[in-house]
């Protein structure tokens, strides 16, 4: 070490690296003892040539040399001595005053690494030994510098994940708990932990609340067949109030679907309007109701009937409204849970949007930064749905607190809902579905198996991911619902519709005879007293009601060329298949004799009254010792309204009153006495009454119209507005009857419908269609004239063409039969017939209820039928009528425009293809004529029709 450079006191020597001679390089290892000896780290190492000027006394530590001055190993050792882990550096000179820390420490690192080096069993490679350690004390010097950072990154993105998880947790237990806010009931389990089960009772479950959902639902799906892309789709459409089995027979094509030419049957019991499809791809479907038709177990076969089970709560009360009307403090409950909400989810979006270091590495990762950005999506979504939530709450807020307060909605004179009410729920929708269209959308992005969930949690996502798009669809024609419901309520001024109740046993188009009328009044969700009148009061009866308006009238065309009797008012006006151009005639008719105009039509039919009784529970009548239940209803109303021993005990026990004729005085009552059950109903049991009526209006079974073109534009929408189904590239046929024997014989006919269709390779369909009626009563079972006269009208797709039918009356007399009455007058058929009661003797004109009488047996043929021939044994030989006991003489009909005055004994008539072959509705062709059924006597009508266009080309 003689060749270093002397100290330069003034100015420090800056030696050149490259200039050093070798010596200066290995100093270290020259100056080490050869012999093994390890040297003491506190011993003073020899005194060497300092490199460095003395440190001042003053001095505490002595300032480092740079590293352009130290050999290039140790100058990036003294590089890495700036971190706090111990490395070799260059010994550094024994300063005069007492030795810094630093110079200290330096040096016993340095004599720790000669006695390594000492130590080497291979001494010959001495140099290289202590190169190999010296990189391996720089690699690791290294590591603990780039290590440090990284581990404290670590631990701030464990920092940073613990933080968003828990911000995410938190604003989705807030979410959850809205729910239990509102309905009054814990949804979490044992640990705490939010159920998923809560989550699938939203649209799931046996509750009302539920069933309710799942109408709408089903309310909203356009019907169809449950298979998608059938190759041929069959629709069985149904007159409301009837209950006819139906059997479709299809022999398709080779080339129409998979089955080939392979005959399919299809049988079910219309309940409803019902598909048939061959061919296509099974689709998921709600299950069917307990009027379901039963299909062939065929694979490509399906026949359904759209809409859910449904149990609706019977009897009274039991008092709990909380789980339908949330009160003041649940309300604010659930606003203070939508915030938190808000709130974390708002701060986990912020911090997702705007991360820090670590996230902003994170993200840079590839799997990480998936789950980051699907967090990040998550996280706009809760902010979304929070918000929609508020809105929608703050809005309807006030309306359920009203509600909440009510003992029932539609009693009491407590103002329920405001037009200012509609208006901010209406605001609050559109709001809401500004952010769940968001929250959709941005789903879409999520893979939620990708996520860092547990189980439970992935299956509470799967079960809200769908649920928000329905939600979703659901709020613009929510938001069309409440102004409708606003304009139907009455809520700016009174609405006032014509009732009128529909009887099963006299069949007429949309359900039924009009036996009895109201007016229902709602004003601002009120309902005002409502009664039910005798339809003969308006039509008939000067003194009551009636203005003489329907004297000498006709039915308008096309129904003037069938309509077989004359003083044609409101009794009578149900004409029309098609619900809604009914209701235009009903409405005007009802104007016209009583002088006001009605904002719409509901028409009741048995079916829907008994569907209501279910809800309600049984009526108890005292004062005839009566209790009505949805089992005995009709049975019960026609009892009192047809037997004589009845219609006298209704006479005795309501003397005195004018308000309705003594045989509908207990129909009457029975009404008053359903109305108050349901004004008096408490909120919980409305939506099971809710979910009987869609379904009734579903089945047409209630029908409703409105005036208001908006709200009739919702009821169309939705599929309940009772029309006529005309969907193209659809087959099928719709039965309609019209019972014109002025009695209430329907009940008692027994029908069946037989539909044999075969396809063919153009895509057409040829049909042939058979139906029964068998007259299947005695005289004292059936109110009015014995033999059945029903006016049949067969709607099918517009682009049908009729090749034949027959069985249908064509008016002109085919032979004389002998009349049981007539041969025997004193028999107990001829004496003992229950009889119409007759209109009063003020009423002008032929009237419509007259009482045939038996008379003389006549030496022949009245003289009407002069020189028609006597009837053979068997008149009808191809099975069109046949009556067993071989008596086939339909007796006497009710006075009417085609000749009859009531008493006379009728002639058979030829039959043969159906008169009438013009059509009464836009987009159908029809095939119409009278079928005439004697008592214990089956007719028999057949159809044929082609119809092109409805199966794809083989």
């Amino acid at each position: 070490m003689d060749d270093l450079p002397p100290a330069q006191p003034e100015q420090p020597a800056q030696p050149d690296y490259h200039e050093q001679p070798a010596a200066w390089q290995d100093n270290t290892a020259s100056s080490a003892p050869s012999d093994g000896e390890p040297v003491t780290p506190l011993e003073t190492p020899p005194a060497e040539p300092p490199i460095m000027p003395t440190v001042a006394p003053s001095q505490p530590f002595a300032p480092l040399t740079p590293l352009a001055a130290l050999p290039w190993d140790d100058a990036h050792a003294a590089s890495d001595s700036l971190s706090d882990e111990p490395t070799a550096v260059m010994p550094l000179p024994t300063p005069a005053a007492p030795a810094s820390p630093t110079a200290a420490f330096a040096r016993r690192l340095r004599a720790i690494r000669q006695a390594g080096e000492r130590s080497g069993k291979n001494t010959g490679n001495r140099a290289g030994g202590k190169k190999g350690r010296r990189a391996a004390l720089i690699a690791l010097s290294l590591l603990l510098v780039l290590g440090t950072p990284v581990l404290l990154g670590l631990l701030s993105v464990v920092h940073d994940y613990t933080t968003v998880k828990g911000l995410g947790q938190s604003g989705l237990a807030h979410l959850l708990a809205v729910k239990d806010d509102l309905t009054g009931q814990s949804s979490s389990d044992a640990n705490g932990s939010s159920s998923a089960a809560s989550l699938a009772s939203l649209t799931g479950g046996s509750g009302t609340t539920a069933a309710l959902i799942a109408s709408v639902q089903m309310l909203l799906a356009t019907p169809g067949p449950d298979v998608s892309q059938p190759a041929y789709t069959y629709l069985a459409q149904r007159q409301g109030g009837t209950f006819y089995p139906l059997t479709v027979t299809v022999q398709p094509a080779k080339g129409i679907a998979s089955e080939g030419d392979k005959t399919v049957t299809f049988k079910t019991t219309l309940a409803t309007n019902t598909y048939f499809a061959l061919g296509g791809q099974p689709t998921p479907t709600p299950t069917a109701s307990t009027t379901a038709p039963a299909t062939a177990p065929t694979p490509s076969a399906t026949a359904s009937v759209p809409g859910p089970t449904v149990t609706a709560t019977s009897g009274t009360s039991n008092g709990k409204t909380s789980g339908m009307i949330p009160d003041p403090a649940r309300i604010a409950a659930a606003q203070q849970d939508l915030r938190a909400a808000e709130t974390d989810f708002q701060s986990l979006s912020d911090q997702l949007d705007h991360p820090d270091v670590t996230l902003a590495m994170a993200a840079m990762l590839p799997v990480a930064g998936d789950d980051l950005r699907a967090a990040q999506s998550l996280a706009h979504v809760g902010v979304d749905v929070s918000q929609a939530g508020l809105a929608l709450l703050g809005a309807a807020t006030p309306l359920l607190t009203r509600l909440h307060g009510a003992s029932s909605l539609l009693s009491g004179n407590q103002k329920l809902i405001t037009a200012a009410d509609i208006t901010s729920l209406q605001e609050a929708m559109t709001v809401a579905a500004s952010r769940l269209s968001d929250a959709t959308s941005r789903l879409g992005s999520v893979d939620v198996n990708a996520l860092p969930l547990s189980a439970h949690q992935k299956a509470l996502f799967k079960e809200f991911t769908p649920l928000l798009p329905q939600v979703n669809a659901l709020l613009p024609q929510a938001s069309s619902l409440i102004g409708v419901a606003g304009w139907l309520l009455g809520v700016d001024k009174p609405r006032n519709f014509l009732v009128q109740t529909l009887d099963r046993g006299e069949m007429r188009a949309t359900g039924g005879f009009t036996g009895q009328y109201g007016v229902l009044t709602l004003d601002d969700g009120k309902m005002a007293p409502f009664s039910l009148q005798d339809v003969n009061c308006l039509d008939y009866l000067t003194g009551c009601l009636s203005n003489g308006w329907i004297f000498g009238r006709r039915p308008p065309a096309p129904y003037n060329s069938w309509w077989p009797f004359g003083n044609w008012g409101l009794r009578d006006s149900n004409l029309s298949a098609d619900f809604p151009t009914d209701a235009r005639l009903v409405t005007s008719v009802y104007q016209h004799e009583s002088g006001q105009q009605v904002d719409g039509l509901i028409d009741v039919s048995p079916i829907a009254i008994e569907d209501v009784l279910r809800v309600t529970g049984p009526i108890q009548i005292p004062l005839y010792g009566e209790t009505i239940t949805a089992d005995n209803l009709e049975a019960k109303l026609h009892y009192y309204q047809q037997d004589p021993v009845a219609i006298a005990k209704e006479k005795k026990l309501s003397a005195g009153d004018n308000s309705t004729s003594s045989r509908k005085r207990f129909t009457q009552l029975v009404g008053q006495l359903l109305q108050e059950r349901v004004k008096a109903l408490p909120v919980s049991q409305l939506a099971p009454l809710a979910t009987r009526m869609l379904l009734d209006m579903r089945s047409k079974d209630l029908e409703v119209y409105f005036a208001d073109p908006g709200a009739e534009k919702l009821l169309t929408q939705l599929h309940v507005d009772g029309s006529v189904n005309t969907a193209p590239a659809t087959d099928g046929f719709l039965l309609v009857q019209s019972n014109v024997s002025v009695s209430k014989a329907t009940s008692f006919v027994k029908v069946t419908q037989q539909d044999n269709v075969k396809l063919d390779t153009k895509g057409g369909a040829t049909h042939h269609l058979t139906m029964t009626f068998s007259a299947n009563y005695t005289y004292n079972q059936v109110y009015g004239y014995l033999t059945y006269r029903d006016y049949l009208r067969i709607y099918v797709p517009p682009q049908s063409k009729l090749l034949g039918g027959d069985g249908f009356d064509t008016g002109k007399a085919l032979c004389w039969g002998p009349y049981s009455g007539y041969s025997n007058p004193t028999s107990t058929t001829a004496t003992t017939t229950p009889t119409p009661t007759p209109s009063p003797t003020t009423t002008p004109g032929p009237t419509p209820t007259p009482t045939p009488s038996p008379t003389p047996t006549p030496p022949g043929p009245p003289a009407m039928f002069a020189g028609v021939p006597a009837c053979s044994a068997n008149p009808y030989p191809h099975g069109e009528l046949v009556c067993p006991a071989g008596d086939y003489q339909p007796g006497p009909q009710s006075p009417n425009e085609f000749g009859s005055d009531g008493h006379t004994p009728w002639a058979n008539d030829r039959v043969g293809a159906p008169p009438n072959t013009t059509s009464d509705l836009p987009d159908r062709a029809m095939y119409a004529g009278y079928v005439v059924v004697p008592d214990h006597c089956t007719a028999k009508v057949t159809l044929s029709w082609y119809t092109p266009g409805v199966a794809p080309k083989g």
